[in-house]
């Protein structure tokens, strides 16, 4: 548990979305210690109550930690410790992914995707097996640095294609990829295409326009077909 943690479970348990909107209250009145706090309790505490609010915690909340960082350097040592606490836990398997999927996300909010690419590359060296469980969430730090050919020896474009749904032409209209999953089928497909996989990066876009039929897959692939990443 992180040692700045003061806040009680029980103030935020029942709706723990809230600890979030009262953190950036505190941190815009300059309650500073307090919206510390509550950062804290929500990173550590709110999936537990709420797993629909993982997205939030990894992206939203860990932004708004920043951004009180930036005011208030303790907060900053504090979301270096929690990062730091997260990759410790992954290397020594006490979270094999989610400690992982933290650090990672805590790397982008500090702007430090190198460490989330280096972390990987340990890993995919000792364990590959490991590495590959967590994969997709350092893609696009592997991709940053350049780490292309890296990519190519984990990327499994299988849960990508099966996630889109297959639907009749008449229904294609109204349906869409899932959140994310045209941005990272074109990493997949540009991907295979650099690693000199083209064959397989037509036969993914073939089966993913076979599911969407009507949705112009192939016109939305062209520069990934060619080998060119999509912009971050």
């Amino acid at each position: 548990m992180n040692r700045f943690l003061r806040v009680e479970s029980c103030d935020y348990k029942a709706e723990p979305i809230r600890a979030l909107r009262d953190a950036e209250a505190d941190r815009r009145a300059g309650r500073y210690r307090g919206a510390l706090e509550k950062h804290i309790w929500f990173h550590e505490c709110a999936e537990q109550a709420d797993r629909g609010l993982v997205g939030v915690r990894l992206s939203f909340a860990l932004a708004e930690w920043y951004q009180l960082g930036l005011a208030f350097p303790p907060a900053m040592d504090a979301l270096i410790e929690s990062r730091d606490r997260a990759e410790t836990a992954y290397k020594y398997d006490l979270l094999q992914v989610d400690g992982f999927r933290d650090a990672a996300a805590i790397n982008r909010a500090l702007g430090c995707i190198e460490r989330t690419a280096e972390l990987f590359r340990f890993v995919a060296e000792s364990d590959p097996s490991k590495a590959s469980k967590v994969y997709l969430f350092a893609e696009a730090a592997l991709i940053a640095t350049g780490e292309y050919k890296l990519c190519g020896d984990f990327l499994n474009y299988r849960p990508i294609l099966d996630a889109i749904t297959f639907v009749s032409p008449w229904e294609a209209a109204e349906k869409t990829m899932p959140p994310g999953g045209l941005y990272l089928l074109r990493n997949t497909v540009a991907l295979l295409v650099i690693n000199h996989r083209c064959a397989e990066a037509w036969a993914v876009a073939r089966e993913a326009d076979s599911r969407l039929p009507g949705q112009r897959i192939f016109e939305l692939l062209a520069s990934a077909l060619e080998g060119q990443l999509p912009s971050l």
